[in-house]
């Protein structure tokens, strides 16, 4: 009976290889999750998020590598009121971990005020973010705009 009781406990165990991969799926998750909260904290100015959560040497290199932002610009941007960014959704996710660094690669739909009275226009793009798990969190480091996929356009109404 004993040696069914240990088989059984055995049995039961999660393998290490098996932990491992639920360690890197749950860091995943946590990464993507991080990601879409950065961009959901500038549509909602949180400030607060966006300090928290950034690298002192954040870069943001648009598309065409000509022009970038640091991180106090993006902290100017989400404190701006009105806000220029309605709507910043990130989709087709996909991360890669190697060890305490992580890429996020995805697409990123974007709607912007063109005034008060003017509506909104949209955009959209792939990007290719970097962060690192530094001090129990992940930080972001840089992003950078891989190609634009739709042009500035008057955006369709909801």
């Amino acid at each position: 009976m004993r040696r069914l009781v240990l088989i059984v406990a055995l049995g039961m165990a999660t393998p290490p290889d098996a932990q491992a991969q639920n360690d890197a799926a749950s860091k995943i998750e946590e990464l993507a999750l991080v990601d879409r909260q950065w961009q959901e904290a500038v549509v909602r100015g949180d400030a607060e998020f966006i300090e928290r959560r950034t690298s002192g040497s954040f870069v943001f290199t648009h598309g065409g590598g000509t022009r970038s932002d640091t991180k106090a610009d993006w902290l100017r941007i989400t404190r701006q009121v009105p806000r220029r960014f309605l709507e910043r959704k990130t989709s087709k996710q996909s991360v890669e971990l190697h060890g305490d660094v992580g890429l996020v690669f995805g697409r990123l739909d974007i709607q912007v005020s063109r005034g008060p009275d003017s509506g909104a226009s949209c955009y959209a793009l792939e990007y290719v973010h970097l962060y690192a798990f530094e001090n129990g969190q992940w930080m972001f480091l840089s992003h950078r705009t891989m190609k634009g996929l739709e042009a500035l356009h008057p955006c369709a109404p909801k």
